[in-house]
């Protein structure tokens, strides 16, 4: 029977394997996680959002995948099309404006829960970590958790805010200017300021964990991650709710998942998207979230 088995059938073969470890391994990934309040991006047979697939088609109608298409080549599609330019950062992509189609992708947004706020489903936590951002960002998360605690019934022992060593830019310190603050050079000194002037949160202290910057590059969502896990070494922490804004939320609590992989019980939350989020911002973080997943996948032994 071996000459049934052309290289059209091989290369099927391969390509049905793929899809099924993918999904065992992605399937088994996640038992150990308290709640993950997103749906997969990739399913447990290896299949790919349907939400994430009608994005892709309305706006590449011709480069989009099929559906059927293996994880390696709707990754390599989604980090060709869905990032945002090299040269652009988070703060120019915000302000990129939205897709003649945004209204269209908009439903497929809310699917992935890039749109709506994002709320725990336990309600007493060790510890709350926010994730570092920019200026505006800090304040939305800072407000989000002034919310979860005052409002939603949220509980916790402690603050902490991760992020990376990072230098402000003219428009962040224009930006703190505006707010009466000055004398403010690092993203981590904004932070403590904004921590500082809020008139519910200041009586609670903010610990502060800031990441110099690897050689060539920034310290991402990844290093700080890393970096709590050695703080949570010498605490007693056993369960955490990660705070972000808007649509980072998937991006970075799939990243929290892969490197926390069940030492300890986490949740995630953030609050809603602004209405004029760009669409580069969410086809950004959708190419993000998918590449980590693969990423992972890719790193496995064996």
């Amino acid at each position: 029977m071996h000459h049934y088995f052309t290289p059209f059938y091989k290369k099927l073969f391969v390509s049905s394997l793929f899809i099924l470890l993918f999904g065992l391994w992605y399937s088994a990934e996640h038992k150990t996680d308290v709640f993950l309040p997103y749906p997969d991006l990739i399913n447990h047979e290896g299949k790919v959002h349907s939400s994430l697939v009608a994005i892709a088609k309305v706006l590449y109608p011709k480069e989009a995948p099929a559906e059927r298409d293996s994880a390696k080549i709707w990754n390599a599609f989604l980090q060709k099309n869905f990032l945002r330019p090299e040269t652009q950062d988070h703060q120019e992509a915000q302000k990129a404006g939205q897709h003649p189609k945004h209204l269209e992708l908009l439903p497929h947004f809310k699917s992935l829960r890039l749109i709506d706020e994002i709320m725990p489903e336990q309600r007493e936590f060790d510890v709350i970590i926010i994730f570092g951002g920019t200026p505006w960002d800090t304040e939305e998360r800072f407000r989000w958790v002034n919310t979860l605690v005052t409002e939603r019934g949220i509980k916790t022992k402690a603050f902490i805010y991760i992020n990376g060593k990072r230098l402000l830019k003219s428009s962040e310190l224009d930006w703190l200017k505006g707010k009466k603050f000055e004398n403010i050079t690092y993203q981590h000194e904004a932070a403590k300021a904004l921590w500082d002037c809020s008139y519910l949160l200041k009586k609670d202290p903010l610990a502060i964990i800031t990441v110099a910057p690897p050689p060539g590059r920034r310290a991402n969502t990844n290093d700080t991650l890393i970096a709590f896990l050695k703080y949570k070494k010498e605490n007693d922490i056993h369960s955490v709710l990660f705070i972000t804004n808007g649509h980072y939320g998937p991006y970075q609590f799939e990243t929290a998942s892969m490197v926390i992989k069940g030492s300890l019980q986490f949740e995630g939350s953030s609050s809603p998207s602004n209405d004029n989020v760009s669409t580069v911002s969410l086809t950004d973080t959708l190419a993000r979230r998918f590449y980590t997943i693969v990423q992972n996948y890719s790193a496995k032994p064996g």
